[in-house]
């Protein structure tokens, strides 16, 4: 054997540890505030609403791909160890459950700076996506950040984005709209009936147009795509 072909072999060997990583993160159960905020074309009512009542299927994401959500796993360890250290975090990572909605959520944290309460949302990109960056946070984590006050009760949040080749960083600072907000609260109401609807006939919310088959598009990497077309439904305890 050269050592060509065993680099190549250690590179494919090191891609699998990715896939024991992600395996050691608790199950994720549930129906999850992160997932409300996706745009319409990617948004589902019938992944959120099987969400409730079936385990999901294992991810089938990419080695490449998890290489980058590690990274950025690590980039929200640094900052939420930062925050305890210096005596500002009052929540980091902490999973709660809005019972009304029965939603999860989880703030990257929640701290206390100057006399207010903060929600935090981190996030990391390439330099090429942070010079962008000018007065105007990313549009999905203001999103983001609007539900996560709106859940809290918390009115003030902060978006902290690092660049992750340089490690740069900028913060900026939002104030709760409730006219952002609603429009998840909207999606929720809409889930919660569609949901009793589920309960009493049996009958989901209709396939997202993407999805022709399990194996392609959106449906490819959702994590609901098997109880969506009916190949293996593991229902959750309820």
């Amino acid at each position: 054997m050269n050592n060509e072909m065993l680099n190549e072999m250690i590179v494919r060997k090191f891609d699998e540890l990715f896939y024991f990583e992600s395996e050691s993160r608790d199950e994720r159960i549930g129906l999850h505030a992160s997932a409300i905020i996706f745009g319409e074309k990617e948004f589902c009512y019938r992944e959120q609403v099987l969400s409730l009542y079936y385990k999901r299927s294992k991810d089938s994401i990419v080695p490449f791909v998890k290489r980058i959500f590690l990274n950025g796993w690590y980039v929200h360890e640094k900052w939420q160890n930062l925050f305890e250290l210096g005596g500002i975090a009052e929540h980091i990572e902490r999973t709660r459950e809005s019972k009304h909605w029965k939603i999860f959520l989880t703030p990257d944290a929640i701290i206390r700076l100057y006399n207010k309460r903060f929600v935090v949302e981190i996030k990391s990109m390439s330099t090429k996506q942070f010079v962008t960056l000018r007065k105007t946070p990313p549009a999905g984590a203001v999103r983001q950040c609007q539900l996560y006050m709106h859940l809290t009760g918390i009115p003030n949040g902060i978006i902290l984005i690092e660049d992750k080749n340089n490690q740069q960083f900028r913060v900026f600072t939002i104030e709760y709209d409730p006219g952002i907000a609603w429009e998840f609260i909207n999606r929720l109401y809409k889930i919660k009936r569609y949901a009793d609807i589920f309960e009493s006939e049996k009958k989901a919310p209709k396939r997202n147009p993407k999805c022709i088959t399990r194996g392609v598009g959106r449906a490819k990497g959702c994590p609901m795509r098997e109880a969506c077309f009916g190949i293996k439904r593991e229902k959750l305890k309820q």
